[in-house]
């Protein structure tokens, strides 16, 4: 472990650098030689003006890692390395060979996730901050259940309106997703249902596993797949695995916390190489389509939607949370225009996009100048909300709730993402717990019996 310590910068460097060249001569090669048709014939294409711009970007992104600060919370650590591997440097490889890309489209995200990562190394000091409760909850018996019940009747019920569908297979589930945009939910239902598949059934089941109380941690599991079959959202099953490997890190190297970097950034090393031996021995795409779709796609979407309103009116939150207020200056939205609408796939056209795209569309320069800030708030909320729970599972936690981020714009992500809920099941799983130790305390105490 000490040598880790000592070396851990040197040794993190070689793998980022290594993901990277993977990254940019093999995976997003493979995935625009097969996919590329789908994004406007986006093609790969080698410039080497963009190539050296994102190589001295990648340099200048390694630097802001080292700790330069007196304490970074771990908590801040995982959690930045994270956004490493599935935003900054896939963000780094579009903009280097997607051919859509120009040269000048470098500035907003890179400006964003600089602003970013240093207000979150700033902000995740090690020192506790002083915990500020939003609101306190009583403690309830039983809530457990009733919580999981209650939600569970609500996943049962989604899944009678949408036809009872069945997914067994990828394509099926690719199938049952264009269903669903065809016969779509009504709208409350709709936000209902996100929400507890895309936070609610992973958060509990990770709960309910850290704590080895197997049968609600199945029973959450199995509501959760429900809810998969309704829409076909495979990204919602990955949260489910993305826990174990959260858990097995954490036990092979005992919760070191550099190790546990390592052993995450080793892990997304061997991901890519795992996707082209797929494919190269089995013509599968099963991996390579899936991370390319919430790690290439996300940034693609956002390069676009950059260009876009560079020349374009700005929404200023017109098709997000005022659009009950204010009219969208495009028709039908904004999606359409951006990927020309009919001449675009349904998938190319209606895929959402959050962090920096949602930032700049919405407001332009200025919002990517304090989104990162109202993001740093919001994690911290949620990070100091679950002070109480065990590592693995804060850790989890962050993850979920910031891959939902990549994804969504921030006021959906708050409201329909699960943040907001989860702050709530935090707040409860508080008070549970506080009850349940007060009332082991109250039991080991000695009682005296006094005879006159």
């Amino acid at each position: 472990m000490a040598y880790i310590h000592k070396y851990f910068y040197a040794i993190e460097f070689v793998f980022l650098c290594i993901y990277k060249y993977l990254f940019d001569f093999v995976f997003i090669k493979r995935y625009l030689d097969i996919y590329g048709y789908m994004y406007n014939r986006a093609y790969y294409m080698f410039n080497s003006d963009k190539f050296i711009i994102s190589l001295v970007l990648f340099g200048m992104f390694a630097l802001l890692l080292l700790k330069y600060t007196k304490q970074e919370k771990n908590t801040y650590i995982v959690l930045i390395r994270f956004a490493y591997l599935i935003c900054i440097i896939p963000m780094l490889s579009v903009y280097a060979f997607y051919s859509n890309c120009e040269e000048k489209d470098f500035l907003a995200p890179s400006l964003f996730w600089f602003i970013f990562v240093i207000v979150f190394k700033l902000g995740f000091k090690k020192k506790e901050d002083t915990y500020k409760s939003i609101m306190n909850l009583p403690s309830v018996k039983n809530i457990d259940w009733f919580v999981l019940l209650m939600c569970g009747i609500m996943a049962i019920a989604i899944w009678f309106i949408a036809g009872k569908p069945l997914v067994f297979t990828l394509n099926e589930a690719l199938e049952q997703r264009m269903q669903l945009r065809m016969n779509a939910l009504p709208t409350l239902i709709n936000y209902v249902f996100f929400f507890l598949g895309s936070a609610v059934f992973p958060y509990l089941f990770a709960k309910y596993m850290d704590r080895q109380d197997y049968i609600k941690g199945i029973l959450s599991l199995a509501f959760g797949i429900l809810l998969f079959m309704v829409n076909g959202m495979k990204t919602w099953l990955f949260l489910y695995l993305l826990y174990f490997l959260v858990k097995g890190i954490n036990k092979l190297i005992k919760s070191e916390t550099y190790s546990f970097v390592l052993m995450l950034e080793f892990g997304a090393i061997l991901l890519i190489i795992l996707s082209e031996i797929l494919y190269k021995k089995f013509n599968s795409t099963d991996i390579l389509a899936q991370a390319g779709r919430v790690i290439i796609v996300p940034n693609n979407i956002g390069f676009i939607n950059v260009r876009f309103f560079r020349e374009n009116e700005i929404l200023y939150l017109r098709e997000s949370i005022l659009r009950l207020f204010a009219k969208s200056p495009y028709v039908n939205g904004s999606d359409f225009y951006i990927n020309f609408g009919a001449s675009s796939t349904v998938t190319s056209a209606r895929a959402n996009n959050g962090l920096w795209g949602d930032a700049f569309k919405n407001f332009g320069y200025p919002g990517i100048l304090f989104y990162p800030l109202m993001y740093l708030v919001t994690f911290k909320i949620v990070d100091n909300n679950g002070r109480d729970l065990s590592n693995d599972l804060r850790i989890f936690v962050l993850y979920l709730i910031f891959w939902t981020a990549v994804n969504v714009s921030f006021f959906t992500w708050l409201l329909t993402g699960g943040v907001i809920v989860i702050i709530i099941l935090e707040k409860i799983d508080t008070a549970n717990l506080k009850y349940l130790n007060n009332k082991r305390e109250s039991s080991r105490k000695p009682k005296y019996h006094f005879m006159r």
